[in-house]
């Protein structure tokens, strides 16, 4: 509640003469007598008294001694009616002075207003300030007294006790404000802090889930690519090739939709690094024209690259993102050109007295109507949108192009008009001084590439590679692969085991798997560059998550290849490190692209949903297969391989079995999250769908440390693995599987 302030005209007198309380009291009582004598002296002081306000009436109380004196300040402060000045005597024999007893008073009301009232000068000034502090409170007033000069110092110090009073409560009252406020800002503060923890939980399970529902999908997609290429080199007839080249046009769409929904997803939450680095603008369009010029052809649309004189041989930017704005641009121009041409103008242009890079897309296309030229930059937008039927397209690629134009300092920007084809142009910052590098040739540059390319693809290597895995089937592929390319393999099983082996003897290069068991990729790779170890090292994981890549580095790879893989990127990887021989593989070209496409398959352990509904992430339908032939020879190929294989499962899934017994025994989570993995992998490798779903729900209770749902789960997987296991022990199983097709329960 707000507290009232009055006029306080309340006045203490402290003296031990009873004649000066009654000159006080004459002074500044309200007698008319004393009003008359008054009222004549401030006539001769201020003239015609008429104009003068009224004699302020005090309210007058005595104390012949400070010890009184100071209880009746007491009394008047318990009443809640103080003082708002006193008049002390200095001299007050026989008990305090003056100066102790205005001491004594202010020590508990300190808004006192103090006149010392004195006829001798016991006390300088100096004196006075020594022993009651620097003060405003206090003044000297010597006897005998002036009436005037008394009721001047009165009328005063009453005021100025009642403007104090006023400045207090004031500041009082501010102060109370700012607590309000500030109690208000803290608790918004509150607000804000679980609204931005909110956003960030929801953020990052938004980033969770993509990189989650990227890697479900790009591990079958790899699978439907892999095979889709290899039926394509098969002798089909034109029915089939055109299913065959529908199916891997179709999955690579899907991943490129993939793609595009987790650039965005990283540029909105601001994760999308731009890596500068001095790149080859020869190199990058004659990568760019052997991608581009083949969708072109099979649309009959002339594509061509034409380039300014002047143009500088390399540029300074992020030569990834840069390709991927040029083929987004491209791909679009040609998608919604239906005749003419697509052509690409590379120029060099001054800003700010700064050179820039500029590349015009334009085509013969529909064009697009001023009116909607900027809505084809929003999300999930087309110009029209009766287009996202016939074209197809997520509305996304233009969106992530701008963004990353901003990203690398330059702009997108579009000309167009309705019926008379689009330029859409980009413009990048050149990055270098243009005046010290030699001229862009575009001569041979073409072949030159895809002579690269060819020599890559019949590649031959030497040298001893280490592979860290644990998993024995994906063990066996890795080195078909990497014998096949030329090299000599050694498996470690775990992290652990690869650190000896290095410690023992040298190797050319490691692959390093980064989820195993005792000792992971991460720590066996910085125990060995803590060891001094310079061998190359790449990690391989099927993980899809935001900085994977950046831990990986951090660890002290040298570099990281993300699963499912592609054949020419891992080869890439191994030639930046390792120098081919002049030999060719021409005649094995074959037998590596499909070993890499098994191992891409194989190898890829699927990200752990977060759903928390898992039976819809795995399908929920209740498999009745035990185990399906088409599927298995599917991945493995051919029947001498599958026996040899089934064996190392047989074995490799025993082991597992007993290691997971022992973690859900010991209530160790994270052991069975890690051979379910293990189990779900494998399971799906041999066709055993049911044991895969099985082991996929068990490592899911892993992860989320559901020891309840464990040993349940661990029964039923024992019962899968053992119909598995019996079947698979027959002698006459591969004529069965043949046979049958599907094995169920019933026909066991």
């Amino acid at each position: 509640m707000k507290e009232k302030c009055q006029k306080n005209q309340r006045i203490l007198v402290i003296d031990d003469s009873e004649s000066i309380h009654k000159d006080f009291r004459t002074i500044l009582g309200s007698s008319d007598a004393n009003a008359a004598n008054l009222h004549e002296t401030k006539s001769a002081i201020f003239g015609n008294a008429s104009n003068l306000s009224k004699q302020i009436s005090f309210e007058i109380d005595s104390a012949f001694q400070g010890q009184e004196g100071l209880e009746k300040v007491r009394q008047a402060l318990h009443e809640g009616r103080p003082y708002a000045m006193a008049f002390v005597d200095i001299r007050m024999p026989p008990g305090w002075d003056g100066v102790e007893t205005i001491k004594r008073i202010w020590k508990e009301y300190p808004e006192l207003q103090v006149v010392i009232c004195t006829a001798y000068s016991d006390y300088d000034w100096n004196d006075l300030i020594a022993k009651l502090g620097q003060t405003e409170q206090l003044l000297i007033l010597k006897k005998p007294f002036d009436n005037v000069e008394v009721y001047q110092l009165a009328s005063a110090l009453t005021e100025k006790w009642y403007l104090s009073k006023q400045v207090r409560l004031k500041h009082k009252e501010l102060e109370r404000i700012v607590e309000q406020r500030t109690h208000q800002v803290e608790e918004a503060n509150k607000e804000l802090t679980i609204a931005l923890e909110k956003a960030q939980r929801a953020e990052k399970a938004k980033g969770e889930f993509l990189a989650n529902m990227s890697h479900e999908i790009r591990t079958p997609m790899n699978a439907i690519i892999g095979f889709g290429d290899i039926l394509a080199d098969e002798e089909l007839t034109d029915e089939q090739r055109c299913c065959v080249n529908s199916i891997c046009e179709s999955g690579r769409h899907l991943l490129g939709v993939i793609n595009d929904i987790l650039d965005f997803s990283k540029i909105e939450a601001g994760k999308l690094d731009v890596q500068t680095s001095e790149c080859s603008l020869k190199y990058l369009f004659a990568k760019i024209e052997s991608m581009m010029q083949p969708a072109a052809l099979e649309k009959g649309l002339k594509f061509e690259i034409r380039e300014n004189k002047g143009l500088p041989t390399n540029i300074c930017t992020d030569p990834t993102r840069l390709e991927q704005c040029l083929i987004n641009l491209i791909s679009n121009a040609i998608k919604f050109t239906e005749e003419g041409h697509v052509c690409v103008k590379v120029s060099l242009e001054d800003k700010n007295n700064q050179p820039y890079i500029r590349f015009d897309v334009s085509d013969t296309g529909v064009g697009i109507p001023p009116e909607k030229q900027e809505k084809v930059f929003e999300l999930f937008t087309q110009a029209d949108g009766s287009t996202s039927r016939k074209y197809s397209g997520t509305g996304l690629g233009l969106t992530i192009t701008r963004r990353l134009a901003e990203l690398l300092g330059g702009e997108l920007t579009l000309t167009s008009e309705q019926g008379g084809g689009s330029v859409f142009s980009l413009t990048i910052p050149a990055g270098v001084d243009v005046t010290k590098q030699p001229f862009w040739d575009r001569h041979n540059i073409a072949d030159h590439m895809e002579d690269e390319r060819d020599k890559l693809k019949e590649a031959k290597f030497s040298g001893q590679v280490l592979v860290a895995e644990d998993v024995k089937s994906n063990q066996m592929l890795v080195r078909w692969l990497l014998e096949k390319v030329g090299f000599e393999v050694t498996i470690a099983e775990d992290g652990n085991e690869a650190v000896q082996k290095v410690r023992s003897r040298s190797f050319d290069l490691i692959l390093m798997d980064i989820q195993m068991p005792n000792m992971n990729g991460y720590e066996a790779t910085k125990t060995l560059r803590n060891a001094g170890v310079k061998t190359p090292i790449i990690a391989l994981t099927a993980s899809a998550m935001s900085g994977d890549e950046g831990k990986c580095i951090c660890a002290g790879c040298d570099d990281y290849l993300s699963k499912p893989i592609d054949r020419r990127k891992l080869l890439e990887k191994i030639h930046k490190y390792l120098p081919m021989e002049n030999k060719t593989l021409s005649e094995k070209a074959n037998s590596v692209k499909s070993q890499v496409d098994e191992l891409a398959d194989l190898c890829c352990g699927r990200q752990i949903p977060q759903e928390s509904n898992l039976k819809e992430t795995i399908g929920n339908e209740d498999s009745k297969e035990i185990l399906n032939w088409d599927e298995l020879i599917g991945r493995l190929g051919d029947e001498e391989l599958l026996k040899e294989v089934v064996p190392i499962f047989l074995k490799d899934n025993k082991e597992r079995l007993d290691k997971l017994a022992k973690a859900v025994k010991a209530g160790d989570a994270k052991a069975i999250k890690l051979h379910a993995h293990a189990v779900k992998g494998a399971g799906r490798n041999i066709g055993a769908k049911r044991l895969s779903n099985v082991a996929h729900r068990l490592e899911y209770v892993g992860r989320e440390n559901d020891m309840e749902a464990a040993t349940p789960l661990f029964d039923e997987l024992k019962i899968e693995l053992e119909k598995v296991v019996t079947f698979l022990s027959r002698t006459d199983w591969i004529e069965i599987a043949k046979r049958e097709k599907v094995i169920t329960d019933e026909k066991l």
